[in-house]
């Protein structure tokens, strides 16, 4: 039995849990009627695939990538979605949050729990571990992985890394449970492939022989790999050739240099801003004044060695310090040598300076690095009170103090989360230079206020986000700041316009300005949304993908706000163009159709707007889109007929000479626009149309 084990009775281990599980539904407790947020709602309320239990379902979820069909994020993490089909088909929690939250926090305290033996096996005392465990519970900064629905997978990696690494440690007797652990680590996020570098560094620190040559290391080792390594191998192996799989055919991954601007920093520059992100990481840590859900461009200001600003420097200082104080500890203090490469270890997947990621700094990543903190403050305080000759009481009065602060903190970030709302107003305060809140502030208010009523602080935001934006050339400007700008300013217009005898709005003295800077806005989005589709290209050319193969990525609502606008100026030959192109990216939509049919309409092409809203009405097949159709049909000469009434309800009369004629080429119009824009599946639909082959 181990030492520390010896010392520690079952009955402590049990009030440990209970003690964890208790502070962490302490400091949770207002998490509960927070919603889905950020990536909840693509991951689960918009995925069909956790919505059943199906053979279908199971199957995509493994051979598909985490953020599949949404967009092409580059991970995957089959683990964690089945751990969301298991709350919303098999638990029956649907869209209702407070079950994804008790899921959660039961991880949650769980992990707790793990980090209380890992650091009793390296303290060998217990309180100073439950101390270290409750630290880390209560930290705020794990609110971004708790009490964030999408922050999973944060909590079940540490679950499997955490729990690999206690049965490692324990001298990996239980090898069977502990390659599950390890599963568990790296198919629910990537970054627990580092459990087993974890493993080595446990070795290094305390079972391999100081001050030996390399060549008896080397032979240390060996011996270390048939007592665990293999097995946390194993499983590492297996995510690598399935995650070739799936993601060879689900696209590149697209990094935008807003999310991270080091995707276009040099070299230098880019791993010096990366250090110096370490050390911000290190300072929230020690004091989470401010916290934040997104740390886009440009919060953290590129490194300039020629114009550096005080703080920039502090937090670089603070980075080199840490590995300088690394390098002491591994001669004094192996407790702190190993805590501080934990959290080295842990940190470095997503601290770009071996790789870039998606996201230049985000809080969620500290969930797993914090342990390495919070063990190393408890160790360290009752250190110290012992140098002081101070009775350990004093130290569990400190560590209690720090805790009740971490959790005062954690309960009042907590509610920030409720919904998009209020996240992003408390990250528009805490990190007022990044662009990504203030967009989200107004495409969330523009939803919230369907009259738009209140929208000048929806504009006064977009404008905000494209003030940042601005000055960066095209390839690294994100189409979708000026797009929502346009889609504003339209709706603007549109309030304050006169109304045609068809109730469509027309530009006049009060609404003639709102088009125009809506008109200026979608045109300033044209050459990043070119830029972006044309990287994206290059990246799958480069993947082996044949230029056929390829769809376009550019965004379908700058065109169909220009072509909107181009309507309300009174240019309806530059507004079908404008939708002609939104066909070419969305062909499966029948807005694309209706819009085309609104532009020939205002030309008074009345045979061509028909044939665009039949082409609609064929993708919508609901008797709403039937309804535009009738009277269309009826203002040509001879179209009555198009439309009859069948059982109640209208349907299309295919023995109208109208519809005969005009129903193939309505079939081959659809089919040359999905070939068009690479989607071989949509058009085979059209492709056997009925009568028309």
């Amino acid at each position: 039995m181990d030492s520390a084990e010896a010392t520690v009775s079952r009955r402590q281990h049990a009030e440990a849990l209970v003690i964890l599980g208790a502070l962490v539904l302490m400091a949770y407790a207002n998490c509960f009627a927070s919603g889905f947020v950020i990536d909840g709602r693509p991951l689960i309320l918009e995925s069909a695939r956790v919505h059943s239990v199906t053979g279908q379902h199971l199957k995509e979820i493994l051979l598909h990538g985490y953020s599949w069909p949404a967009f092409n994020g580059g991970l995957y993490r089959p683990l964690t979605t089945l751990s969301y089909l298991l709350n919303y088909s098999v638990l029956g929690d649907a869209d209702q949050p407070a079950g994804y939250h008790w899921f959660n926090c039961l991880i949650h305290a769980a992990n707790a729990f793990l980090v209380y033996l890992l650091v009793l096996r390296l303290a060998r005392r217990y309180w100073p571990a439950l101390l270290a465990a409750a630290l880390w519970a209560l930290h705020p900064v794990s609110t971004e992985a708790v009490t964030n629905i999408a922050g999973r997978p944060e909590e079940l990696a540490a679950l499997g890394v955490l729990g690999a690494l206690v049965l490692y440690v324990d001298g990996g007797r239980w090898k069977i449970a502990m390659l599950a652990a390890a599963g568990v680590a790296v198919f629910s996020k990537e970054s627990g492939v580092m459990v087993l570098a974890l493993a080595a560094l446990y070795d290094f620190t305390w079972r391999a022989r100081r001050g030996a040559s390399w060549r008896e290391l080397a032979a240390d080792f060996r011996g270390f790999c048939w007592r665990g390594y293999i097995y946390l191998a194993l499983p590492l192996v297996a995510m690598l050739c399935a995650r070739w799989l799936a993601l060879r055919q689900d696209g590149a991954m697209e990094i935008q240099f807003v999310d991270n601007p080091l995707s276009g920093a040099g070299f230098f520059a880019g791993r010096a801003t990366a250090l110096s992100v370490i050390g911000r990481y290190f300072w929230l840590l020690v004091w989470p004044r401010t916290l934040s859900c997104d740390y886009s461009y440009n919060q953290i200001p590129l490194f300039n060695w020629h114009s550096l600003a005080g703080q920039q420097w502090i937090f670089l200082a603070t980075a080199v310090g840490l590995l300088a104080a690394a390098a002491f500890c591994y001669r004094h203090s192996r407790s702190a040598f190993f805590l501080l490469g934990f959290s080295a270890l842990t940190l470095l997947p997503s601290a770009n300076l071996l790789l870039t990621t998606g996201t230049i700094m985000a809080e969620r990543l500290l969930y797993l690095p914090a342990v390495g903190f919070a063990a190393a403050v408890s160790l360290g305080i009752y250190r110290i009170v012992r140098v002081l000759g101070l009775r350990p009481m004093a130290a569990a009065v400190a560590l209690g103090a720090i805790g009740a602060a971490y959790a005062a903190r954690t309960y009042q970030r907590n509610p920030d989360w409720k919904d998009g709302e209020t996240l992003y107003v408390s990250a528009a305060e805490a990190v007022p230079a990044a662009v990504k809140p203030h967009l989200s502030l107004a495409q969330d208010w523009y939803a919230l206020d369907p009259t738009f009523r209140q929208g000048d602080r929806a504009i006064a935001e977009a404008e905000t986000a494209e003030k940042i934006v601005g000055g960066l050339p095209d390839r690294d400007t994100p189409a979708i700041v000026p797009a929502v700008l346009s889609r504003l300013c339209l709706a603007r217009g549109d309030l304050v316009a006169v109304r045609d005898a068809d109730g469509d709005p027309r530009a006049d003295a009060a609404s003639a300005e709102w088009y125009r800077r809506a008109l200026e806005a979608a045109l300033r989005a044209i050459p990043a949304d070119r830029a972006f589709d044309e990287n994206h290209r290059r990246r799958e050319l480069a993947r082996g993908r044949r230029a056929d193969e390829i769809p376009p990525v550019r965004l379908p609502e700058i065109y169909a706000n220009l072509g909107r606008v181009y309507r309300r100026l009174g240019e309806p030959r530059e507004a079908l163009q404008a939708f002609l192109y939104l066909l070419r990216l969305a062909p499966a939509a029948p807005l694309s159709y209706s819009l085309i049919a609104s532009a020939y309409l205002a030309q008074n092409r009345m045979e061509e707007a028909a044939a665009a809203l039949l082409e609609s009405s064929l993708l919508d097949e609901s008797p709403a889109a039937l309804v535009r159709v009738a009277p269309l049909f009826g203002k040509i000469e001879g179209g009555s007929c198009a439309v009859t009434a069948l059982a109640g309800n209208l349907a299309l009369n295919r023995d109208c000479p109208f519809v005969k004629r005009d129903l193939c080429s309505a079939y081959r119009g659809l089919e040359q626009a999905a070939r068009q824009a690479n989607l071989p599946a949509l058009a085979e639909r059209f492709h056997e149309a009925p009568g028309c082959r």
